[in-house]
């Protein structure tokens, strides 16, 4: 369902029952990692490893995240320029969704998992469906937080 109603095109998707998007302009592509290596002692919000074309890449738990359940059947979407090396968990039912502007006003968010709304650039309405947008600059930074945070409890840094 491509609706051209704009100058920006998100990656639509759905977690559980809620509907998240992603600037197309934040992604480089979409894959599938057959072989993901979960690593022992990651902080959850990392699913694993995975090999592509030769990139180490590191996949993000996006439903632990948002505190939705994992798709059984999911892609990878590889985040573009500095955060290359970073893929997100997405289900496997996506479309492409042009729009004019993201609300980044006061968020309508009704998820139980009210943390998670740190990672949102903001949203957006269409046919009465609030699709919540994900920033990847906002998700990078927890990302280096959370696993700064895991090394420096591993190795007894936390005072």
């Amino acid at each position: 369902m491509a609706i051209a109603i704009g100058n920006k095109i998100l990656l639509h998707f759905e977690l559980g029952n809620e509907s998240y998007g992603l600037v197309l302009n934040d992604l480089s592509q979409i894959i599938i990692l057959d072989n993901i290596l979960k690593l022992p002692k990651c902080p959850p919000c990392i699913y694993g490893v995975g090999n592509y074309k030769g990139v180490i890449v590191t996949v993000v738990d996006t439903p632990y995240i948002f505190n939705k359940i994992k798709p059984e059947k999911f892609y990878i979407g590889l985040l573009n320029g500095k955060y290359s090396h970073i893929g997100l968990i997405i289900s496997d039912k996506i479309n492409t969704i042009a729009i004019g502007s993201i609300d980044t006003g006061d968020f309508q968010y009704n998820s139980d998992n009210n943390t998670s709304m740190e990672f949102l650039e903001g949203e957006f309405l269409i046919e009465n469906k609030l699709i919540q947008i994900i920033s990847a600059n906002k998700l990078y930074n927890y990302l280096l937080e959370s696993v700064n945070y895991y090394l420096r409890k591993e190795f007894g840094l936390l005072t």
